[in-house]
């Protein structure tokens, strides 16, 4: 594993495992948790155009893994994931998405992971 991807995953979980088990986002945390601290190998991997598809205006997405540069996007979100590819950043980037730590993504309300 990268150092940098490596990093990132760890980052990932001191966030997730620091979630009040209180919080509205509790559940969710747990399972984005299990799914990306995943061996590499096993880690989900998702295509900007699927996440076109299912992402609506305006929502907060997780991916708990790597997006690739794949197809396009044609609405904004607020987006956080493990890992993104530099042609998947360049798209979300020029379609008007936020990219968000996922540290202020879990502040955030009506969290939709997509895998």
């Amino acid at each position: 594993m990268k150092s940098m991807e490596k990093e990132s995953v760890n980052k990932w979980a001191r966030a997730l495992e620091g979630v009040d088990p209180k919080s509205k986002n509790a559940r969710v945390a747990g399972r984005i948790l299990r799914l990306a601290t995943l061996p590499k190998r096993k880690r989900v991997v998702v295509n900007l155009g699927k996440l076109d598809m299912l992402a609506g205006k305006d929502e907060n997405i997780v991916v708990p893994g790597k997006i690739l540069g794949q197809g396009t996007v044609g609405k904004s979100f607020h987006i956080s994931a493990v890992d993104y590819s530099d042609a998947s950043e360049k798209k979300l980037r020029g379609a008007g998405c936020k990219i968000v730590a996922i540290e202020e993504m879990l502040k955030k309300e009506n969290l939709k992971v997509i895998m």
